[in-house]
Formats: C-alpha cells, structure tokens, sequence
C-alpha cells in the first residue's frame, strides 16, 4: 500500500515550543497547519484536512487527525506522525486511561495500536473494543461481528476467548472471607454469572457480591398523571396570538397578553414552552432583529441585525447584517438570572458550531481561510497572527 508522508515547516523558529497550551488547525487558502492563536505555528503539506484535538493521552499530549485522501494520520502538537496507514481513529473513554494506546479502524473493523510500542497490539478484526479497568490496569472487552465477547489483557493477550453466550462481561468486586478482590463477571443469557480471576482463570461462584442488593421480588408500579388546566399543569405548548398587532400568549385555557417596546414587532416564540412559560422571542425594530425576555420584561439582544438564528438547540445565536456573520450568546440560569454576551461582532464568512468540541466554532474567512473559536479560551480564533491582522480579527 502506498502511504503520503507529511512534511512539517516550523513557521516561527524563534518560538519552537508555544506558550499555549492549545493548538487548533487551520487553513490559510493553501495548507493546512496548527497555531497557538498568537506567535506559534507550523504548516503541515500534503494533508487535504486536520481535525481539532482529538483525544489526551497521559501528560495531557495532544493528538491531531490528518487525513489524506482514505488514509488517516495520527500528529502531535509539533506535527510528528505518531501513526498512519489507517483510515480513522478513536480514543477510549475511561477515566482511568494510562496507557497510550488508541482505536485503529479499517475497513469497518476496529483494533488498537500502542503509540509506545510502535506497532498494532490488537489487530483490526473486531466490531467493537471497550475499556475495563482493574484498579489502573487496563483491559479491553472485545466483541466480533457475530456477537462473540470477550477479554484480553494489558499484555494484549486473549484471557477469555470470545463466545456468543456471554451477553455482558464486567470487573465486579467482590468480598472472599473478608477479603474483597476484583474479578471478572460473566453473564449468559439465562442471567446465570461465571467468575473468572483478573488471570482469566475460573473460580467459584462467590457468597457475597458487595455490587449486588436485592429488592425481592415486589414490583412498585409508578402511575405518571399529568395535571391540566384550572390553575393545574398544562401539558399543552404555549402558543403565540396576534390580532391588530397585540401580542398573547396561550396555554390551556390561559392567555397572557405580551407587552413590547413601542414600535417592535413580535415575530415568534424562541422556545415554545407550557404553562405560559415562554421567555425568549424575537422581535424586530426597524427592519432590524433582537430578542425580547417575556419573563424579566428586558431586550436582551437589542434590535442590530438583519438576520439573527438560533445554532440547533443551542444558547448560540448566528448575527448578520449582510456579508458577515458574528455570534452571541444568550442563557438563562437556573436562579432566573439571564447571561448575554456578544462573542464576535459579524466578522466571518460563515461560522458552524463544532461536532467534535464543546463551545468550539469553525470560523471562515474569504478566499476559503479557515480556523477554530474557542469560548472558553475567552473567544481566541487560532488562526496565524499575519491572518487575524489581515481582516482585522
């Protein structure tokens, strides 16, 4: 199989290491590269894209996906291929992770490759490949495409063979003449459990399971009523009345009238809610959009843009006047306090919300210059400083 080997160009050779923590990639038109948002960067050729931070292994190492064509490249912060010859990869989830090892997937079927050792440790023959953990001691549940499970070891040695029989395997702990000790629990189809040591070895069925408690066998039916109208629950949406441009609100058998700012328009219901408990809607003012708390009575976002539209189910808002867009921010707390901020004024070409990180935007320039928003990172665009000066960012 041919590979595409990356070549590395170290922007900023005065700054090899950055400040930063985070490097996120980004796309000046031409190649792709990763920046600090400040002085770091490097440039990474023959790649047709990088994905954000992928997943920490131990010492909080960073890894990068870099595709090129269907083949898929695991990078570090400095652009090394740690990895390549797979067609994507995956982290696991366990809290406890301490081995640097990642999921290798290749033509729908699933391994792991020690990032350590160099080289493929369980190979790509599987469904699905879990985590387990005794104590800090890896383990992985493997499952094959006839539904066989199994496990294999932190040796990557097979200590239970796959079968069909087995509907869930687990580390349990459990207490031995006073003595508690984990084990691996087996379960098969007729609920019956088989214990096997951390070893893989069989052992017998245990007196005391410490995660097991019995209720007998009293089944406690729970009734859910939902209440209706007469002061009661409405399980109905409220629904937004307009005659002669009044504004209410209705619920049941209840109707709210709405009071807006002389000459604004209501023009929906941000989020329909039940019992008359709608806040948010948009209003408009002057051929301009904002939105209005029906709740606190306020103008949260003041009438500014052209366009203004909610990302999905988000509390981010997509602002426009044109050409550009921005993005804001917009929340209600618990304690009925509600918190707005204006991230970025309309800056961008396009701005779509990350699928991979959480409060991270992709952010687009003209001439396809493309780069990441972080919220938490107090609204950095990692993007090259000779880029952010360009379009004033």
């Amino acid at each position: 199989m041919r590979y595409f080997i990356l070549f590395v160009l170290i922007i900023n050779s005065q700054n090899l290491l950055s400040q930063n923590e985070q490097l996120y990639p980004y796309f000046d038109g031409e190649n792709w590269g990763l920046s600090d948002g400040e002085d770091f960067e490097i440039t990474i050729s023959n790649t047709d894209s990088i994905s954000p931070v992928f997943v920490q292994i131990p010492q909080k190492k960073k890894l990068y996906k870099s595709f090129n064509k269907n083949i898929a490249s695991l990078i570090d912060e400095k652009g090394n291929i740690l990895v390549t010859g797979y067609e994507d990869y995956d982290d696991f989830l366990g809290y406890k992770l301490n081995n640097n090892v990642v999921l290798c997937l290749k033509g729908g079927k699933v391994g792991v490759y020690d990032l350590d050792a160099k080289k493929e440790v369980i190979p790509v023959l599987y469904k699905k490949i879990s985590d387990m953990y005794n104590s800090d001691i890896l383990y992985f549940k493997i499952e094959d495409f006839e539904g066989a499970k199994g496990v294999i070891n932190d040796n990557y040695k097979i200590i239970v063979s796959p079968d069909k029989k087995w509907t869930s395997i687990y580390i349990d702990e459990i207490e031995e003449k006073g003595v508690k000790k984990n084990v691996i629990k087996l379960n098969d189809h007729d609920y019956n459990a088989t214990y096997l040591s951390m070893e893989g070895k069989k052992i017998s069925v245990p007196v005391v399971d410490s995660n097991v408690y019995s209720f007998g066998d009293e089944v406690v039916e729970t009734i859910m009523t939902e209440e209706v109208s007469g002061g009661l629950s409405c399980k109905h949406y409220d629904e937004l009345i307009t005659t002669d441009g009044n504004y209410q609100i209705k619920s049941c058998r209840k109707i709210k009238d709405i009071n807006l700012p002389k000459d604004h328009k209501l023009l929906a219901l941000l989020n329909p809610q039940k019992n008359l408990e709608s806040d948010f809607v948009y209003v408009s003012h002057q051929n301009k959009i904002g939105v209005f708390s029906l709740l606190s009575n306020i103008m949260v976002i003041n009438p500014q843009y052209k366009q203004l539209e909610r990302i999905g189910h988000s509390y981010y808002f997509l602002s426009s006047n044109g050409k550009y867009v921005g993005l804001e921010y917009l929340y209600r707390n618990y304690d009925g306090r509600i918190k707005h901020e204006m991230i970025t004024q309309p800056k961008f070409s396009h701005i779509t919300k990350s699928v991979d990180l959480y409060d991270t935007f992709v952010i687009s320039l003209p001439k396809n210059i493309k780069g990441y928003m972080v919220v938490k990172d107090k609204n950095t665009v990692y993007l090259p400083k000779s880029i952010k000066a360009k379009y004033g960012i």
